[in-house]
């Protein structure tokens, strides 16, 4: 991994080159003071652990990211840019895609989710992009994992009309017809396989 650590007007000794060379992802909020820190560098293959996320990355991770005190919070406001190859759900086949990606993030101590927890005002949609942390570190690549993960779509699709796989021998039906007899759909099922429809139709695209 890459890493570049400056202030907004300067490039420090003691703070943000301290703490990534005390620890090469982590930030230590403690040496933040009242000035904002960017921060940018490459993620290498590896770097970050995808391997129980259906996710290989392909090419460098290329990030940047501000951090700063905004309140009783610390605002994390950054972009990133990677390829990643994903694996169709219907085919089972290798889908290579480019990915970018812009967050907007603030943690918050640990002490006010308590609070949260006991307030009866409802949320605003802002909130969404709370987390909460104990101690005094940001963990950069996991804040980096997570943004990529977001970005991923639940259920990737190589096209919009993939035909999949023949539930009796296998064969890619993308690629050709297989000599298998197709049943027909039950009657009684009807109902049941068109509200399934809907359903997918409601979530948008899938890729």
């Amino acid at each position: 991994m890459q890493v570049l650590a400056t202030r907004c007007q300067t490039l420090p000794v003691a703070l943000g080159v301290r703490a990534m060379t005390r620890k090469p992802y982590v930030v230590d909020l403690a040496d933040l003071g009242t000035e904002m820190l960017s921060l940018g560098g490459t993620f290498m293959p590896g770097d970050i652990d995808f391997s129980d996320d259906d996710v290989r990355q392909s090419e460098g991770l290329d990030w940047s990211l501000s951090v700063e005190l905004e309140g009783g919070a610390v605002r994390v406001v950054g972009q990133l840019r990677t390829a990643i190859q994903l694996t169709c759900v219907r085919c089972v086949e290798p889908i290579d895609r480019g990915l970018q990606r812009k967050f907007d993030l603030f943690f918050e101590p640990r002490e006010a989710e308590l609070f949260r927890k006991n307030d009866e005002v409802e949320l605003a949609d802002v909130d969404t992009s709370t987390a909460f942390m104990a101690g005094t570190e940001l963990l950069l690549d996991e804040i980096v994992h997570e943004q990529v993960l977001l970005a991923v779509p639940m259920k990737p699709l190589c096209k919009e009309d993939c035909k999949g796989l023949c539930a009796t021998c296998g064969r890619n039906l993308n690629t050709g017809e297989c000599d298998c007899q197709r049943r027909p759909v039950d009657s009684a099922f009807a109902p049941l396989m068109e509200f399934k429809k809907k359903l997918e139709n409601r979530k948008g695209p899938s890729h």
